[in-house]
């Protein structure tokens, strides 16, 4: 596993993130930083700052877009929406490479040997 990985998972022990990441996860699409902090109850200043902390890491991605519907010249900045991250992320403490490991064995031991069936026995038992 790569460290990045192991950041990914590690940042949801901090209790609000934890939070932050189960409410996005909850709503199933795009949260604002708004409602996020609303849903768990911390200012949005706050919520922001770990919502970029989890985007940063890996868990969740950002998008950028109108949510208003007002286009053009003072219609204001897009706010951040949230979502679920669509990469996965796992976590094997140690490390372990399983798909290397059944390479090296299959590449070790060669093609399997070839035995000869022995039907000659079963034969002489039918006959008996």
């Amino acid at each position: 596993m790569t460290g990045s990985g192991i950041d990914a998972l590690s940042i949801l022990a901090e209790p609000l993130r934890r939070r932050l990441y189960d409410c996005v996860v909850q709503r199933g699409g795009e949260v604002s930083r708004a409602e996020a902090a609303e849903a768990v109850g911390a200012r949005r200043n706050l919520a922001a700052f770990h919502l970029d902390k989890l985007v940063e890491a890996g868990p969740l991605e950002v998008d950028r877009r109108k949510v208003s519907g007002r286009e053009g010249p003072g219609s204001g900045r897009p706010p951040k929406l949230d979502r679920r991250s669509r990469r996965e992320h796992a976590a094997q403490l140690p490390p372990r490479d399983y798909g290397t490991t059944a390479a090296l064995l299959a590449e070790r031991s060669g093609p399997p040997p070839q035995r000869p069936l022995v039907l000659s026995g079963l034969r002489d038992r039918s006959a008996t």
